[in-house]
């Protein structure tokens, strides 16, 4: 590829995450666990006011290791509260899932205005999963 074409290609990506920022739309997202890998998912459930979007990731990192860096990002930065249960468990305080190894769990939604979320992050196997629940109302 020669020179003014891959600096076209970058100015164009640029552009492009520039515009994407400028939608008038705020998206709701949590960030996925660096190295992390989607392994799986239940299938979204639309429910009154919106959709669940149910995800999993696995990393071989540690727990503890991720447990400290969803600190930093969702409590430090975001206000987010931790609690307690089969492993650390990270909410915005809009959703509240109640979950066993099995089944994708049952949410519920505080305010079906606002977009929520919850995080659980537990090991089994040498394998650490980071199982969330996304809430985002209807537009």
């Amino acid at each position: 590829m020669h020179r003014k074409s891959t600096a076209r290609l970058a100015a164009v990506a640029v552009l492009g995450l520039a515009l994407a920022g400028c939608s008038s739309k705020k998206r709701f997202e949590v960030p996925p666990y660096p190295g992390s890998s989607q392994t799986g998912s239940n299938p979204n459930e639309t429910v009154e006011g919106g959709t669940i979007v149910r995800t999993v990731r696995t990393t071989s990192d540690p727990g503890v290791t991720v447990a400290d860096w969803y600190r930093q990002e969702l409590v430090q930065k975001l206000g987010w509260q931790e609690k307690k249960g089969l492993g650390p468990t990270f909410t915005d305080g809009n959703v509240e899932v109640t979950w066993q190894l099995a089944g994708p769990g049952d949410v519920k939604v505080l305010d079906a205005t606002r977009p929520g979320a919850q995080v659980l992050i537990y090991e089994v196997s040498r394998t650490t999963y980071v199982r969330g629940w996304t809430y985002l109302p209807k537009e």
